[in-house]
């Protein structure tokens, strides 16, 4: 019983000093000039406290190729850090100057936002367009089916 006691104490310790750290929410983007069909990385990160669901604002001029989250938690002598980042690979697939716009996520009640990003792509003519799905077999859904031969034939014996 007394182990469950200091389990709940050392959490409710852990809440509170979650509840004092400073909250920050920011985005880092992996170049601010990329060549058109090229991929930066993005990634929104929050620091001093658990968030809940996040949602990529839409990005004109961008496709998203992969995401991910990752999540930390440290108390070294009794300093507790977190942060919780949430990383996108994106594709530039329209040149210009683009704006990544502010994103928003809400922790503890009040909502933090970032700061509007911008990426200048060109079209240098470096890479490639990605391979059309449609029109590629290598990106259809159903394989084409072999149909088997009917064997016919007298068997003897």
């Amino acid at each position: 019983m007394k182990q469950l006691g200091a389990i709940f104490v050392s959490m409710l310790l852990t809440t509170i000093l979650l509840a004092q750290q400073d909250v920050t929410f920011t985005v880092t983007i992996g170049g601010n000039k990329v060549s058109l069909y090229e991929t930066v990385d993005i990634r929104f990160q929050i620091e001093g406290a658990m968030a809940g669901d996040f949602t990529l604002p839409e990005i004109e001029g961008f496709e998203v190729i992969s995401s991910n989250q990752s999540s930390q938690f440290q108390m070294i002598n009794g300093k507790t850090t977190i942060q919780k980042s949430y990383n996108y690979k994106l594709r530039a697939i329209k040149d210009g100057k683009l704006v990544i716009p502010a994103a928003s996520i809400v922790v503890n009640g009040k909502e933090l936002v970032t700061e509007q990003q911008e990426i200048e792509v060109i079209k240098d003519g470096k890479i490639k367009p990605p391979p059309i799905r449609d029109n590629n077999p290598l990106f259809k859904a159903d394989p084409p089916v072999k149909k088997k031969k009917k064997r016919t034939g007298i068997i003897t014996i």
